[in-house]
């Protein structure tokens, strides 16, 4: 606090009062991040649920472009904090594989983690398993990376509550080899309503 001479008079109590309305805001503020953390870390929100309906759809189509060797589309729609993986059957892959896909391909949704050397958990996730398939490799849609098949929403992680932007792309489908490469043609951030 700041100290007026006497001869000042309310100068000093309104500079008082505004610091302190400033100090209660920021309390305030302060307070509700700390409750939503909380919150948000005992909810234990599965940010990838709502994608299960794609991966099944995208599941089939991989399959009808792998048995048909004809490319195909696909609509895929992702909410923050979730990722689609394609794990490649042998190899390096963008994280570790679940169980489930040992020595196969697969497509799993996957959250993200603050691991820097390991910065995305497909553990306990849903995934698509592909036998014949030897890889899934396609587009990674924040930089570039050859060779690597990465979809996430264009926000990292969900912020604030209410309902979040989801990202939509339209994916491009085509056999090379024993494997798949999967195209992102377009994506655009749509609001997600709850």
């Amino acid at each position: 606090m700041s100290k007026l001479s006497k001869g000042e008079g309310g100068a000093g109590t309104v500079l008082e009062t505004i610091q302190g309305v400033l100090l209660a805001a920021l309390g305030i503020i302060l307070f509700f991040v700390i409750v939503q953390t909380i919150l948000s870390m005992l909810t234990d929100k599965d940010y990838c649920e709502d994608s299960v309906q794609y991966l099944n759809l995208l599941y089939n189509k991989v399959n009808n472009v792998f048995s048909t060797n004809k490319a195909e589309e696909a609509i895929f729609t992702i909410n923050p904090g979730c990722m689609l993986i394609g794990l490649n059957k042998y190899g390096n892959n963008l994280a570790d594989k679940p169980s489930i896909c040992y020595e196969k391909s697969c497509l799993c949704l996957c959250s993200l983690t603050k691991d820097k050397d390991n910065p995305y958990n497909c553990a306990g996730k849903v995934c698509s398993v592909f036998s014949d398939l030897e890889n899934i490799n396609g587009d990674y849609s924040s930089s570039g990376l050859d060779e690597k098949f990465l979809l996430k929403a264009s926000n990292r992680i969900p912020i604030g509550p209410g309902p979040q932007a989801t990202t939509q792309y339209i994916l491009n489908i085509s056999k090379v080899d024993k494997g798949v490469y999967i195209k992102i043609l377009e994506s655009e951030a749509v609001p997600k309503n709850e």
